[in-house]
Order: C-alpha cells, then sequence, then structure tokens
C-alpha cells in the first residue's frame, strides 16, 4: 500500500507496485498488471532483490547503528532516569 514507510521501500512499477490504502479495485488492478507481464515481474523480483540489498547494507547500517548505541550509552550516564530502562547499560 502507498501507506507509512512503503513508499521507501518499494519503487512504484520498477521494484513492485503500489496501491491506494483500503482500494481494493487498485489492489485487484496492481495485481493484474503484475501477473500479465512475466518478463517484467521476474525483472521486478531481480530490482527489487537489489534496491534490498542496497537499503540494508551492513557497511552503511552498522557505523549509524553503532553510534547511535553509544548517544543512548551517554544518555543514560549522565540522565539515568531519562532513557528507559530497557537501554540502561550498568556503569562502572
Amino acid at each position: 500500500a502507498d501507506i507509512g514507510g512503503i513508499p521507501e521501500l518499494v519503487i512504484n512499477d520498477v521494484t513492485g507496485q503500489l496501491f491506494q490504502p483500503a482500494n481494493t479495485a487498485d489492489l485487484r488492478l496492481k495485481i493484474q498488471l503484475m501477473m500479465s507481464d512475466k518478463d517484467k515481474l521476474i525483472q521486478m523480483g531481480k530490482d527489487a532483490r537489489e534496491h534490498a540489498l542496497n537499503l540494508v547494507n551492513y557497511d552503511a547500517f552498522a557505523p549509524e547503528f553503532i553510534s547511535r548505541i553509544r548517544i543512548l550509552r551517554i544518555s543514560s550516564i549522565k540522565q539515568p532516569d531519562a532513557i528507559p530502562k530497557l537501554y540502561h547499560w550498568k556503569t562502572r
């Protein structure tokens, strides 16, 4: 559906088909479009895989993730009550 974060993951008519939320007629049309062209469907699958691999690239993701963890840890040391208990690390 063309809602929330899905359009960031699906490139319409390239890696998949977006349809209007709660619009079953639009969903039906998009399914029919995809099923009517086998070669295009196969290419969309290949393009979707490539797109997903580029979006979830460890080399790009890991440094950002580690940076955010460090920020949470520093925040928990400076203001222990500001961070939910789930994110607390024991400090020395």
